[in-house]
């Protein structure tokens, strides 16, 4: 399968329902920030790999994730045949362990199947300022 003929499907479920939003031409599927995975938020990303199996992201713990694969019955099945996770900062795939991957928000990530690009996940290494009463005035350089 091309990326020219895949559909993606992003899937968010919250306390209203489910939204789903599908892109079929590469050049919006490849260059799509599909929004943000927490490791605190306790929501689960999913995205739809073919018509029986979706990829799944879900927290363990604030500092570790999973990602594994499902099929329709949301039964967890082992890893797809040509399925890598790349971990892009250190350059080396990363094995999978009882049919799931461990990430952990320190790097960032390629998950490819056969040689395609599924996801990026990308460790944004940024601290949020919050400044005090009577320090109002900054500077960027």
């Amino acid at each position: 399968m091309t990326n020219e003929n895949k559909i993606i499907t992003k899937t968010i479920k919250s306390g209203i329902g489910v939204k789903r939003k599908k892109y079929a031409k590469k050049e919006v599927a490849e260059d799509m920030l599909g929004d943000t995975f927490s490791y605190i938020n306790g929501k689960t990303y999913i995205i739809t790999l073919d018509n029986n199996t979706k990829m799944r992201i879900s927290s363990l713990n604030t500092d570790v994730a999973r990602v594994y694969f499902v099929n329709n019955n949301n039964v967890q099945v082992q890893v797809p045949n040509g399925m890598v996770m790349h971990d892009d900062d250190n350059n080396h795939n990363i094995r999978h362990f009882r049919g799931e991957y461990h990430i952990s928000w320190i790097h960032s990530y390629t998950l490819l199947w056969n040689n395609n690009v599924v996801v990026r996940l990308y460790n944004q290494k940024q601290q949020a300022v919050d400044r005090g009463v009577g320090f109002e005035e900054y500077e960027v350089e």
